[in-house]
């Protein structure tokens, strides 16, 4: 599910920014502000979700070091 959200999440962001390019008349400041915008809002999501998935992986891996049974 994180993987999926991974790859969409940023994919309709920059669906959005070609969206809001083409069909509006906005002034080239607030198109390129709006685009910078979205690609940070893209950037902070994917690194966000790379670190849950990073998390969940190392939990996972402490749960299972936690059930063997120590020699």
């Amino acid at each position: 599910m994180l993987k999926l959200a991974l790859v969409a999440i940023p994919g309709v962001i920059a669906i959005a920014l070609v969206w809001a390019t083409l069909s509006s008349q906005l002034p080239f400041w607030l198109l390129a502000s709006l685009w910078i915008v979205g690609f940070l809002v893209a950037i902070i999501v994917v690194t966000l979700i790379e670190l849950k998935i990073k998390l969940d992986a190392m939990r996972k891996q402490n749960a299972q070091e936690d059930t063997k049974p120590k020699e």
